[in-house]
């Protein structure tokens, strides 16, 4: 467990740096006298852009071999391969390039998930079954908590699958703050639909599944661009995911309701979630440029 503690807070920290494009902060330049001046470059990097001034002032100028101001120091060693912000030599992000199939955010959501179902299956405190939400008696965190703990691993198995597609595309478009700030706040609306469903009653909602739809949606609608291969994306992933939602909306229709194993499948809530996401969708793209 404590091991577990230390991976899940490094992944934390990896949260709170900017995942976008950045600038890079070197210190690699190594001036042949006195100090090592910080230079702030945007990718791609081109050291044939800067020299070292001849003045010996530490100031960075752009070079020119004509203008008889000196050439290149060779002893200078300009922004090795462990860019220590994120940059490498084709001005690609590190943080990208690393990750290959899994994001920071995706990982970690994945890791409170299992650490949660792990913690309930082989020690079954009642904290964790109190993450919950009982429709009896709701507490407001159990809105949020309930869509980190399932039934069993079937269950976890199924959503993380779902989790591991849609919450990829979904970072990869807005980050890993954006992908956690969805998956919330899909589980919420999901959640809220399903107790509004059945208030009062000795019904207990929990899985990720809502969340999922909300992702599905968001995940979908995100790759909406002018783009040929965008486009073709969208179109491919869409029609699964439309797919989906037409079934939970005649399952509802019909009132009835696919049992499996002990759990009877929520279909409210995975269309409130899949709402949640539109309705995220639609208020992000009112909100003003950023300049």
């Amino acid at each position: 467990m404590a091991l577990l503690g230390t991976v899940l807070a490094q992944q934390c920290v990896s949260l709170t740096k900017p995942l976008s494009r950045r600038l890079v902060v070197s210190r690699s330049i190594q001036r042949r006298k006195g100090k090592c001046p910080l230079v702030i470059a945007s990718s791609p990097l081109d050291k044939s852009k800067f020299h070292e001034s001849s003045n010996g002032s530490g100031s960075i100028s752009p070079a020119s071999k004509a203008d008889g101001q000196g050439d290149y120091d060779t002893s200078l060693s300009y922004l090795k391969e462990d860019y220590p912000t994120g940059l490498n030599a084709h001005g690609e992000t590190n943080s990208t390039k690393s990750r290959a199939g899994m994001g920071n955010g995706v990982f970690l959501m994945l890791m409170v998930n299992f650490a949660l179902h792990t913690v309930a299956y082989f020690w079954n405190p009642t904290w964790v079954h109190s993450l919950a939400l009982s429709h009896s008696s709701p507490k407001i965190w159990q809105f949020v908590t309930a869509a980190f703990v399932h039934a069993n691993w079937d269950h976890l198995f199924g959503n993380a699958f779902s989790l591991l597609v849609f919450g990829r595309m979904v970072e990869e478009e807005e980050g890993a703050l954006g992908l956690w700030a969805t998956y919330i706040i899909c589980g919420i609306s999901g959640n809220i639909a399903s107790y509004l469903s059945s208030p009062g009653s000795a019904t207990i909602s929990l899985g990720a599944s809502s969340a999922v739809f909300g992702l599905f949606m968001v995940g979908v609608l995100t790759k909406l661009r002018p783009s040929v291969k965008q486009l073709l994306e969208a179109a491919i992933l869409g029609s699964y995911v439309v797919k989906q939602v037409l079934q939970e909306v005649q399952m509802v229709a019909s009132g009835a309701s696919i049992v499996a194993g002990q759990m009877t499948v929520g279909h409210m809530a995975h269309l409130g979630g899949a709402a949640g996401g539109v309705l995220l969708v639609i208020l992000l793209s009112r909100l003003p440029p950023v300049p």
